[in-house]
């Protein structure tokens, strides 16, 4: 009976374990902000928690834990360990162990899931032939993914079998689907290579090929074609190796794949013309923030800041050249590669841990490719073949192919893109089978190591206490991480409700997960809001700043939270700004809070004027004026400030040094119709002629933009009435009224420039 309870627990480990292979491509659930990654990794860890927990309930009940060894497991153990120590001593502890999943980063419970599915895989998968069940089923799981990333493609976004296909991808989601795409079109060629595949597996197998094809090449990333075109050359020429064990009509279509591959890698340039531009940080920033944050410290250096932490050094050296790109107001979580990212965050000593594991797996796979094919027959008839019927499955070396050349082609990536969720969890997969298929050989079970947890008396205490230890904290963590994604699904369901919903919903979210900065953001931005609709409709005066002080107060929690979060400091600076009517020390909370986010973004052109304006509201005009120097001296295409100078100058009454200011920044303004408008007002109130004349000529620059723009209408009519063109006046400011039917200010201008003679009369 005790044996009989412990195979179930063991069929339910494996169970959960293969469960969750298959399920974290597929997920995700449009009940949170983030909709992509959070669910997958969700499902990875309930998965890992349950297939985890009936694995020690069997090893309880049966009274002995039995581990199946691998030449892995001590450089898996090292890297763990490295990841916890730099969390451990991370600036940001909570997003180190949590992670932020509105981004694709890694964190100590995401790499202690995958460790742990890495370690329920090399004990569960006992049998050669369960390798190639977990790979057809990851095959099977990411063709599913493809074809419902097809599906969005081409328009489809209804149900499709009860789920709803999203309308949005993630971010990156098109390079990093396509790599996708790619892998399972190596991996399913290599299964239809060989010729002892059964009938089931090849349509399967031909299926994920052609959803693979076809959505690498709807894609059109040049990149894609070449990884493409490099892995099936590999391939093929382990085929040729072998020429006589694969089917020769895969070979030459292996070929023309290639021949394909190397066209588009020539001509794709032609077919990602049109494709819309996606969002990264580019490899030359990346590399300049890397290689400043290793020079900024001993402790940078070796440990890095620490898992999801790379903000924090993007902040912080972020180059001034950055800003005269095109996305210089975004924040990047992440660097243009896991490559980068990986040294960043786990410093020196992470990626030394990393290049040991990938050495590891790197000999294990050539000591596989040089072993005789005769030692793999003789490892294949150690085990029992009639039970497990080999025959119908491929020979060693065929799978041996195709893992080397997928693990290769998926490590590559890593010093390419951003992994995430999915290619992570291939990443294992891979990792594991390799390491699974080294040791089918003679030797294998001296390579498995028994534990009795019946030794003695005393022992048998101190096993039970470490047991009954490890079992709560594994309960603790499940506890913890279903609070955490509770209250991201709580607090999204008020997202779009009114202020007192929202207030109720994001407070909620607060009580089960009180360590979240941004859940108290949300928490200010709803108070925010109900006190703004108080004061609009009239409300109790008494309400209104009792509302708006727990605003301010969920802003300081927030950064309590999140100190190092510049984004959380930005938000409380706006909090401070929009309550200086109301609250006679807000402009110097304001100005506090924008000199701190200042210090952890120094390069940020956005945060000076921001600067520049809690300046101002203080009177300090000169300082002021210095703020906005400096936030052009970072951004010199910023047009916001020169318009900002301009109105600096103008309030100290010197309109030479607002024409000035604007002129400076006109070559970045010449498509700019208010820039153009503002400056030709400037003229306009310089009085001489001259000033009319170049006030004419850049309000017509801005109609000439814009026809219908009102102010420059208006400007160019005040043009006319002070040259004394009634007529043409009164044509321009009627055109004004026509746009802006009501404006009091036109009806008096055209009332002043009417003649008497035609006036209306009195009734």
């Amino acid at each position: 009976m005790k044996n009989r309870f412990a195979a179930a627990l063991g069929h339910i480990s494996k169970f959960f374990t293969l469960a969750t292979i298959f399920v974290v491509p597929l997920v995700w659930l449009p009940v949170t902000l983030e909709a992509h990654e959070l669910p997958k990794y969700t499902v990875l860890y309930a998965g890992v928690f349950f297939a985890l927990l009936s694995y020690l309930l069997r090893a309880i009940s049966l009274r002995f834990v039995s581990f199946r060894r691998t030449a892995l497991d001590i450089p898996v153990l090292l890297l763990w360990a490295v990841v916890l120590a730099t969390s451990v001593l991370s600036a940001d502890q909570f997003t180190s162990f949590v992670g932020d999943y509105g981004i694709l980063g890694v964190s100590f419970f995401g790499w202690s899931a995958f460790t742990l599915l890495y370690f329920l895989l090399t004990q569960h998968l006992t049998r050669l032939k369960d390798v190639y069940y977990v790979l057809g089923l990851l095959l099977c799981s990411i063709s599913l993914a493809a074809a419902l990333a097809l599906a969005r493609e081409f328009g489809i976004t209804g149900p499709i079998f009860g789920l709803t296909v999203p309308g949005a991808l993630p971010h990156a989601a098109r390079l990093l689907s396509g790599l996708v795409f790619t892998w399972a079109v190596i991996v399913a060629l290599g299964f239809l290579a060989d010729k002892r595949l059964s009938l089931l597996v090849s349509i399967v197998s031909g299926c994920a090929f052609s959803i693979g094809v076809v959505g690498v090449f709807l894609w059109g990333i040049p990149l894609l074609w070449i990884l493409l075109s490099v892995a099936t050359g590999v391939l093929l020429m382990f085929f040729l190796i072998h020429f006589k064990e694969v089917r020769s009509w895969w070979v030459w279509l292996a070929f023309g794949l290639l021949a394909a591959s190397l066209v588009m890698v020539l001509l794709g340039h032609l077919w990602v013309a049109n494709r819309s531009a996606e969002s990264f940080l580019d490899s030359h920033t990346s590399l300049l923030i890397a290689s400043q944050n290793a020079t900024s410290g001993f402790k940078r250096l070796w440990l890095g800041v620490g898992p999801g932490n790379f903000i924090q050094a993007f902040s912080q050296f972020r180059p001034a050249e950055f800003n005269l790109t095109p996305l210089w107001n975004l924040r990047f979580y992440l660097p243009s590669s896991s490559a980068l990212s990986w040294f960043v965050e786990f410093g020196a000593v992470g990626c030394l841990a990393f290049l040991l594991l990938a050495l590891v797996i790197l000999g294990t796979i050539i000591a596989l490719h040089l072993r005789s094919r005769s030692r793999a027959v003789e490892a294949l008839e150690a085990d029992d073949v009639a039970e497990d019927r080999y025959t119908k499955y491929p020979q060693p070396f065929v799978l041996v192919g195709v893992l080397s050349v997928t693990w290769l082609l998926w490590s590559a990536t890593l010093g390419l893109v951003n992994f995430g969720t999915t290619h992570w969890l291939i990443w294992w997969v891979l990792t594991a089978l390799t390491m699974i298929v080294s040791a089918f050989s003679p030797t294998v079970r001296s390579r498995i190591s028994n534990v009795s947890l019946q030794t003695s008396t005393q022992y048998a205490l101190a096993i039970s206490f470490c047991g009954i230890l490890l079992f709560a904290l594994l309960v603790a963590w499940g506890v913890y991480l279903g609070r955490f994604y509770a209250a991201e699904v709580v607090s999204f369901s008020g997202l779009h409700g009114s202020p007192a919903e929202r207030i109720t919903k994001t407070g909620r979210a607060v009580l089960l997960n009180p360590y979240r900065g941004t859940l108290y953001v949300g928490l200010a931005e709803a108070f925010m809001a109900q006190a703004a609709q108080l004061a609009q409709t009239n409300g109790d005066p008494n309400q209104v700043y009792q509302t708006l002080g727990l605003a301010l107060d969920a802003a300081v929690v927030a950064r309590a939270k999140a100190p190092h979060n510049v984004a959380v400091w930005e938000y409380s600076a706006a909090l401070y700004s929009q309550a200086r009517p109301l609250l006679p020390d807000a402009n110097r909370l304001f100005k506090e809070t924008l000199e701190r986010a200042i210090a952890l973004e120094p390069t940020n052109p956005r945060l000076w004027l921001l600067l520049s304006q809690a300046e101002e509201y203080s009177s300090q005009l000169e300082a002021a004026q210095k703020a906005v120097e400096r936030s052009i001296e970072l951004k010199p295409n910023f047009v916001e400030g020169y318009l900002r100078l301009a109105e600096l100058a103008q309030k100290n009454k010197n309109s030479a040094g607002a024409i000035a200011a604007l002129e400076k920044g006109l070559p970045y303004s010449e498509s700019n119709p208010d820039y153009l408008t503002q400056l030709g007002l400037l003229y306009f109130n310089g009085g001489d002629k001259a000033d009319l004349n170049q006030a004419e000529e850049y309000l017509n620059l801005a109609l000439a933009l814009n026809a219908n723009y009102s102010d420059a209408l208006f400007g160019l009519g005040a043009v006319e009435q002070k040259r004394g063109n009634t007529a043409e006046a009164l044509r321009l400011f009627r055109r004004v009224l026509e746009l802006n039917p009501g404006n009091q200010l036109v009806e008096l201008r055209l009332e002043a420039l009417r003649p008497q003679s035609v006036a209306e009369p009195t009734p």
